[in-house]
């Protein structure tokens, strides 16, 4: 059927009465042939309108369709086609009763069905229902669906004036738009101006006014209705305050009983008062008053439309909420939690979590940290709101080290946050067993409050806080595989498929700068290591060397040295040491000292191996030092030998060469040293051999 199209933007546009993207009246080659038109003839003229040989045959190409547009054509082929297609008919008239009024709806259809779901309309939906005259009496039902039928028309033409709109629409060109919508008006005999210049008049005063422009003043003598201004601010004062909450009916026998004295007209009716605070241009002089400010801030302070990342790692969310599942806690009562949760704005995956009686420091410390382990890339913007522990981050410069740009969002203002939106859906969509609390308080919708009914009567079957975390990861793991509702992939292969090159990998010591903490205070190294204090707590370390012995040679360098203790919390396992200087230097890695059983009865074989081997250590340790000492004593003459004293034998050794016992002599020692010479070479290797091929796994002590 002969037909409007919009031309496609395509290179297939062989035409010079409209161009790609425009609107334009098409027949098709069969319908030509259907004509009488030669279709050998007619394929000829195509091609040569291809190839700029004539200009009579303008087309362009859908597929494999070819759509000849009408103007174009010789006069005699348009004579032909009304004459055969359109009854005789010119295009404008034929349209008309061929499917112009269809096509429009087609194309406004979408976006007037959007509008029964605006705020705006609903209210001024509802002010043409609960209008008044000053008489009290209502509006007719006819005249009702005749102010609603317009109302509804306005609003959608209120919405869709851009020309960004209009192109969605498949329109070029506005004045084509603006055609279609008198004719659609006239077609559907809505009650509005069909001149352009007046219909964007009447426009303009509904978003100023609203609905109240519609009805016509001749209608009920309405201007009998009209508050003077005195009397109206008179009204929003008395109605705003919140000293005393007044309603419609009691604001009305108060104004009639002052009336006379103010010289204003008595009302007839409550629904005057009530039709004249729910103008749209008085209804914002209260709202906030008597709703409060944060109410009157999200339905009339403007709002940004924002465009999400266009990859991972690019904006975290982070926020705390509730667990919103029942469990029973130690004491046998219905309880719930807190969860932390560090979202990645362009993907909606969770990315760490952590649960705990209230939203504090430590669970926003652990969700980060899992995040970050689990991104393994800081994010180049961090956004959080101000509650919390986050003070405490912010104070020791946390969040700065985790991203680029750390923003606090602004407070109340949920809307700005999308991880809000996103537990909304998380909660309603996922979160769907019978122990779920609810969402939020305000929620009005059945379908997301609890069933105490039946959680009360099993109580005894709710399950502890372990398997109600286990019941929650389920959830969050469906949550981050479902499909993003944007791009229809799911959640976490769009976050692993993503690549951010703003983003910066983490590394070990990113790790340790981020969430290992450091003791308060220095520590001193002894020989019984290093000591700190955790949640009071003691823990004990010592640095080892590359075999897993205890590091003698360190420790006698070290003792009574300081050292800041840098450690993990979640693993005690291994700490850093670090010079107490301006720089604060590494030193060293640490891990548990290496304890014994005291009992002999309590001792395994590589206790016993361990003890020897510790034994025999510090034995030559002691020769060593002492010899070192005595050594640096010989050369600069400062040795007891050298003045005619005797040196005291080193306690406790047991030397087969009794001498020792004497060292008066030069000659003494160096028999001491030959005996403790071989204890090294033969003895000391023994124990040292024994310890390396135990069969029992030393490494326990490493990697605990």
């Amino acid at each position: 059927m002969s037909q409007y199209r919009n031309i496609p933007d395509t290179d297939k546009c062989y035409s010079e009465v409209a161009k790609s993207g425009e609107r334009v009246f098409c027949v098709t080659v069969p319908e030509l042939v259907s004509c009488g038109v030669s279709e050998t003839y007619m394929k000829r003229g195509i091609s040569a309108q291809r190839n700029g040989e004539v200009y009579c045959w303008p087309h362009h190409k859908e597929g494999n369709t070819v759509y000849i547009h009408y103007e174009g054509l010789k006069d005699k082929y348009k004579a032909l086609i009304r004459s055969v297609l359109m009854d005789g008919k010119d295009i404008a008239e034929w349209y008309a009763v061929n499917g112009r009024l269809n096509d429009i709806m087609n194309r406004f259809n979408p976006y007037i069905n959007a509008v029964y779901n605006d705020e705006d309309y609903i209210e001024n939906d509802r002010f043409i229902q609960d209008y008044a005259f000053a008489d009290g009496s209502a509006l007719s039902a006819e005249l009702a669906k005749k102010y609603r039928d317009a109302l509804v028309w306005i609003a959608f033409l209120s919405k869709v004036r851009d020309k960004k709109t209009v192109l969605e629409m498949g329109y070029a060109r506005a004045g084509v738009f603006w055609d279609d919508v008198e004719f659609a008006l006239r077609s559907k005999s809505i009650s509005l101006p069909k001149v352009y210049t007046k219909l964007q008049a009447k426009i303009r005063e509904y978003i100023r006014r609203g609905a109240v422009c519609l009805i016509s003043e001749k209608i009920g003598n309405t201007s009998a209705v009209k508050i003077t201004d005195e009397a109206g601010e008179w009204l929003i004062a008395h109605f705003a305050s919140p000293v005393e909450r007044m309603t419609v009916e009691r604001l009305f026998v108060l104004y009639n009983s002052v009336a006379g004295q103010m010289k204003w007209k008595p009302l007839v009716s409550s629904r005057t008062i009530q039709m004249f605070l729910n103008r749209p241009d008085v209804k914002p002089k209260w709202y906030g008053m008597r709703y409060g400010e944060l109410k009157a801030k999200e339905k009339y302070v403007r709002q940004h439309k924002t465009v999400l990342p266009t990859c991972r790692d690019a904006l975290w969310y982070s926020d705390g909420t509730k667990l919103n599942l029942y469990y029973l806690d130690e004491k046998g009562r219905i309880a719930t939690c807190q969860v932390y949760e560090v979202m990645d704005a362009y993907s909606e995956v969770f990315l760490g979590y952590h649960i705990s009686k209230s939203e504090n420091y430590e669970a926003q410390y652990n969700a980060f940290k899992m995040a970050i382990k689990f991104a393994g890339y800081r994010p180049y913007e961090l956004k959080y709101d101000n509650q919390g522990g986050h003070k405490r981050l912010q104070t020791g410069n946390f969040l700065e080290k985790v991203a680029r740009l750390s923003i606090n969002t602004a407070p109340y203002n949920g809307k700005s946050k999308t991880i809000e939106s996103a537990f909304g859906r998380f909660q309603s969509g996922f979160m769907s067993g019978w122990n779920f609390t609810g969402q939020n308080i305000t929620t009005k919708r059945l379908e997301s409050k609890a069933n105490m009914e039946f959680i009360l009567a099993n109580k005894n079957n709710l399950p502890n806080l372990e398997n109600a975390i286990k019941q929650y990861l389920q959830y969050r793991t469906e949550w981050n595989n479902a499909r993003h509702p944007k791009s229809g992939i799911p959640r976490l292969q769009m976050y692993r498929d993503s690549v951010n090159p703003k983003a910066r990998k983490i590394e070990l010591w990113d790790m340790v700068d981020l969430f290992w903490v450091r003791s308060a205070k220095p520590v001193t190294y002894t020989n019984a290591g290093i000591t700190i204090r955790i949640n009071n707590q003691k823990y004990t370390y010592e640095v080892f060397t590359e075999k897993g012995l205890p590091d003698t040679a360190f420790m006698l360098r070290n003792i009574d040295r300081k050292f800041y203790v840098y450690y993990d919390p979640d693993d005690l396992d291994n700490v850093k040491l670090f010079s107490v200087d301006k720089d604060s230097r590494f030193v060293a890695d640490a891990r548990p000292y290496i304890e014994v059983h005291r009992a002999k009865q309590d001792q395994d074989e590589l206790d016993a191996s361990f003890i020897k081997y510790q034994e025999l250590e510090g034995k030559r340790q002691r020769v060593e030092m002492m010899q070192r000492t005595e050594d640096l004593m010989k050369k600069y003459g400062t040795h007891p030998e050298q003045n005619g004293l005797n040196m005291p034998p080193i306690k406790g050794l047991n030397m087969k060469n009794e001498k020792c016992k004497n060292r008066s002599v030069p000659v003494e020692i160096g028999g001491y040293e030959k005996e403790m010479s071989n204890l090294d070479e033969l003895d000391l290797a023994e124990e040292y051999d024994k310890y390396i091929n135990s069969k029992i796994d030393f490494d326990k002590y490493k990697d605990l």
